[in-house]
């Protein structure tokens, strides 16, 4: 038996997916590119993930 444990998040209530405009991803896309930025990073930093 493994001593392992795994994080794991349960989200309950209302939750929407999220919709970005072309512009918006497109944005979040050239961000990326920036050293040390990935593309999940990016929309956190800019609050457009909660």
């Amino acid at each position: 038996m493994s001593n392992e444990y795994r994080h794991v998040e349960l989200l309950t209530g209302d939750v929407r997916r999220r919709r970005w405009t072309t512009e918006q991803k497109l944005t979040i896309i050239e961000q990326s590119f920036e050293p040390g930025e990935t593309v999940l990073e990016c929309p956190r930093f800019t609050g457009q993930i909660g």
